[in-house]
């Protein structure tokens, strides 16, 4: 039997944070196989990375906890059936504006007679079988689609609609800029689309996130119903803590200057 860690916590009701590993470097990913929380969001629409690097990730967490969550660089079968075929849990679609576009996207991870996926998955059938992993794909693959333009916030309740969606996320970033707000995601207005997405989800039935930034952000989201949150990357919390270690050492330094003294 497959399982979908992200999308086995959805089934329990849970709600799921996770974080963005952009470090390429396989000792920090097989480190954060013991990290107490539920997913991974690796980059392929703004970092340089290809399939190579996320084949070696998901071996690395493989039995791991973690899903593996692939944000594609574009809504195309092609890159979504190979980022499949690699072995990840599930794909991150970029710009949905539409429900024909969300359909698009679940075609694409779905094989025939519901979707159009290519057969040729290079992992799983050797860790379940072929004819396991056939019959249990369709509903295997988790899917993630992204509102973050004004012209999708009208079409909010279509695309949440949309049969076959594992959750809705909004980018807020892109969000503020698509609204004329530059990069002020946590423009009032911004927040206020946002959480006009959560409603839609909510009248649709399927879970709603968001891309968060730091800890509180998060922690905002989760109070606000999200179901499923992103916040922070692994690169920006090393720096966090060297800070905080530098703070803490100069400190110290200050301290035994002024006791000499």
């Amino acid at each position: 039997m497959l399982k979908n860690p992200f999308l086995a916590g959805l089934q329990e009701g849970r709600s799921l944070a996770g974080f963005w590993h952009v470090i390429r470097d396989l000792a920090v990913t097989e480190a954060m196989r013991a990290v107490p929380l539920d997913f991974m969001v690796v980059d392929m629409q703004h970092l340089a990375i290809g399939l190579p690097w996320i084949e070696q990730v998901v071996v690395a967490l493989r039995a791991s906890p973690i899903a593996v969550l692939v944000r594609v660089p574009v809504n195309d079968p092609t890159v979504i059936g190979q980022v499949l075929d690699v072995g990840a849990d599930g794909v991150v679609v970029p710009m949905i504006d539409t429900d024909e576009d969300a359909r698009r996207a679940v075609a694409a991870v779905r094989y025939p007679p519901s979707g159009t996926r290519s057969w040729g998955p290079r992992r799983f059938p050797r860790f379940a079988g072929a004819q396991e992993y056939a019959r249990e794909a369709n509903d295997n693959a988790a899917l993630i689609v992204q509102i973050e333009t004004s012209r999708a916030l009208a079409q909010a309740d279509r695309i949440a609609a949309v049969p076959g969606i594992s959750c809705v996320m909004v980018g807020p970033t892109d969000l503020a800029i698509s609204m004329g707000y530059n990069e002020d995601r946590g423009n009032p207005a911004v927040t206020e689309a946002a959480l006009g997405v959560r409603d839609a989800c909510e009248r649709q039935g399927v879970p709603f996130g968001f891309f968060a930034g730091p800890l509180g952000e998060a922690e905002d989201w989760l109070a606000r119903r999200a179901r499923v949150v992103a916040c922070e990357t692994d690169l920006s919390l090393i720096v966090q803590g060297l800070a905080q270690l530098g703070a803490g050492v100069g400190a110290a330094r200050a301290a035994g200057a002024a006791s000499v003294g």
